[in-house]
């Protein structure tokens, strides 16, 4: 019931193809885009139509269930430090910290920046680091969330007993 999103590709101009894996034997995928099914597949991989500077939610699951309610991004939030001139935000992908975006600062109090897709079932680590005008980079801040697109249903039957008007597994 675990869908791994193997990464974006694109095959050529205004196209992006997503690919991902289940830990299901011979699944059947369900495709969102912004929330609404496009396709139901067996393939592991799907094509986008995608306009410059659009940006789409697209997200998989191989349990029928529907992803309009789950997030598939985490929100970094932060209060911007008086000497910072704009942020450095990195994700740790295999041991390693890859740049995901920079944030310029405009005079706000706090900053905010969300990820892209990130994979279900999954611990993801950022950091965001203070930098100012003459390069010097602050302290990093770092943040950690797992994130659970698709719950698993619990586990065991959960019976109500009218005698005790009680919940009992």
């Amino acid at each position: 019931m675990t869908v791994t999103y193997n990464g974006w590709k694109s095959p050529g101009a205004g196209l992006q193809t997503l690919s991902w894996e289940s830990d299901l034997s011979d699944p059947i995928f369900q495709i969102f885009r912004g929330g609404e099914l496009v396709a139901t597949t067996t393939a592991s991989s799907w094509t986008f139509s995608v306009q410059p500077g659009e940006q789409i939610t697209v997200g998989v699951t191989d349990d029928g269930s529907n992803l309009t309610t789950y997030p598939d991004r985490i929100t970094l939030h932060w209060y911007v430090a008086t000497d910072a001139t704009h942020y450095r935000v990195e994700q740790q992908i295999g041991g390693e910290w890859i740049e995901q975006a920079t944030i310029r600062t405009k005079g706000e109090a706090t900053l905010a920046w969300q990820s892209g897709q990130l994979a279900d079932s999954q611990t993801h680590t950022f950091r965001v680091i203070p930098i100012s005008a003459a390069g010097n980079e602050g302290s990093a801040r770092e943040f950690s969330g797992l994130l659970v697109r698709i719950p698993d249903a619990p586990a065991g039957t959960i019976k109500y007993n009218k005698i005790t008007q009680l919940l009992e597994a």
